[in-house]
Parts: C-alpha cells; sequence; structure tokens
C-alpha cells in the first residue's frame, strides 16, 4: 500500500486525507452556495411580485378603472411576462461557460436593492399624483 502525496510550490506537502477534507469541504460549500441562491431568487420572486401587485393597484387600478387583482394573480402575471421577456445571462457566466453560484447571488443582492428603492419611486409618484 502506497501513499501519495504532493508538493506545493511552498514545499509543503498534501496527502490524500488532505485533498479528501478539501474535496468536501468544496463540496459542502457549494450546496449550501445553491441554497442560498435558490433562497435569494425565491425571496426576490416575492418582492418583485408585491411591488407588481402595488403598482398596479396604485398606477392601472386607478387611471383605467381596472379590477383588483390578487397577490397570487399578480404572480402569475409576473410569471407570464417574465417568460415572454426572458433576458439572457449576464456575459460574465457566458464567458466562463458554466452557471456561477456567486454571479447569481451578486444579481440577487443587486436586485434586493433595486427593488425597494422602485417601490419607493412608485410610492412618492403615487402620492404626487
Amino acid at each position: 500500500m502506497s501513499i501519495q502525496v504532493e508538493v506545493t510550490k511552498d514545499g509543503n506537502q498534501v496527502d490524500e486525507s488532505t485533498k479528501s477534507k478539501i474535496k468536501s469541504a468544496f463540496s459542502l460549500l457549494s450546496i449550501l452556495a445553491f441554497f442560498a441562491t435558490f433562497t435569494l431568487m425565491l425571496v426576490s420572486a416575492f418582492l418583485r411580485g408585491f411591488v407588481l401587485y402595488k403598482f398596479y393597484e396604485w398606477f392601472i387600478m386607478e387611471t383605467f378603472h381596472a379590477p383588483s387583482i390578487t397577490l397570487t394573480q399578480t404572480f402569475g402575471v409576473m410569471i407570464f411576462v417574465t417568460f415572454l421577456l426572458k433576458r439572457p445571462q449576464s456575459t460574465r457566466t457566458k464567458k466562463k461557460g458554466k452557471l456561477s453560484y456567486t454571479t447569481l447571488c451578486i444579481d440577487y443582492v443587486k436586485s434586493f436593492i433595486n427593488i425597494p428603492l422602485s417601490l419607493l419611486v412608485g410610492y412618492l409618484v403615487h402620492i404626487l399624483l
């Protein structure tokens, strides 16, 4: 039975048990990144649906005397519009050739900044009209 040992640039030795620990740590991190991205995606969808619901209530119902819709109907409209206007993925992920959880997380964090700002601007317009 032989033990394979690699030497790093520093001159330190890395054995197989250390490699397996590093691989398991990276696999755990990738699982956590997946669930974090999925959670951010769901929360972002609910927040966007709420903003769309409020914009419909403030602007469409009052302007066109349209019937009221529920929050779940707003989510359905949002999903339909997203399906029609699906954007291509960012150029950062296309260059790498694979989807990066880090890029997705950054995009969803940016949307958490944009969503409340959109709601605030819409509310200010609603008040001023």
